[in-house]
């Protein structure tokens, strides 16, 4: 009876730790797709006028970068006064954008920023980087993990 007990234990075990993978990227993914749905209906709750003017802000928010170099997000020191509202620009539901790449399914949130916290949850974006919204003369650096325990976000790439 022990014996028995022992093995159907190993094997609950064994299945635990082969599923676990496929179990917690299916969490992560779930998790992916509801912020997404959550900031697509945000936006679509938008004015134009609103989205108008949240795209006019990214724009001189980025016109405050041209010609710099991007430096370190980590380093103290004085930012202009724009970089001071990196944070409240292109937040809509505390996210920027969304990353699609069609080819290997996927589609992730942008957040501001590129903290541990963040690149679990999706794609960072580096502070300091132009914001994704395109143009002339832009530099957008966003950045992101793969192979995680906890999802596979970009390990297809």
């Amino acid at each position: 009876m022990k014996r028995m007990i022992a093995a159907l234990l190993i094997l609950l075990v064994g299945i635990g730790v082969l599923g676990y993978p496929a179990l917690s990227n299916y969490l992560a993914e779930k998790n992916g797709s509801y912020a997404l749905d959550t900031y697509e209906k945000a936006i679509a709750r938008q004015s134009k006028k609103q989205l108008e003017n949240e795209w006019a802000k990214a724009r001189a928010f980025n016109q405050t970068l041209t010609g710099t170099t991007v430096q370190d997000p980590f380093a103290d020191g004085p930012k202009n006064a724009a970089q001071n509202q990196y944070y409240e620009v292109l937040a809509v539901e505390k996210m920027m954008g969304k990353l699609e790449i069609p080819k290997i399914r996927v589609a992730m949130p942008i957040y501001h920023g590129t903290s541990e916290k963040t690149l679990t949850r999706g794609i960072g974006h580096l502070e300091g980087s132009s914001l994704p919204i395109g143009g002339e003369g832009t530099h957008c650096v966003l950045t992101g993990h793969t192979g995680l325990t906890s999802g596979k976000l970009l390990t297809d790439l």
